[in-house]
């Protein structure tokens, strides 16, 4: 499956909005850097309740970001 995510950095707290059709909006507390993809998985995996190496990167479009999840 598909998942087209935008994700807003250095909010207040960690909050996921969920559009359907696999989109979804995800606040995060923490600053983009080096790792913060990594940290988005471990989030979004447990959100879908599938293992972390399931959920894949795949490609950045503009200000969204796709991932695949096996």
């Amino acid at each position: 499956m598909k998942l087209v995510v935008q994700i807003k950095f250095n909010s207040e707290k960690q909050k996921i909005v969920n559009f359907g059709n696999f989109r979804y909006l995800i606040y995060l507390p923490f600053k983009k850097e080096e790792g913060a993809l990594a940290k988005f998985t471990e989030i979004m995996s447990k959100e879908l309740g599938v293992p972390p190496h399931k959920v894949k990167y795949q490609e950045k479009q503009g200000e969204t970001y796709v991932f695949d999840v096996e």
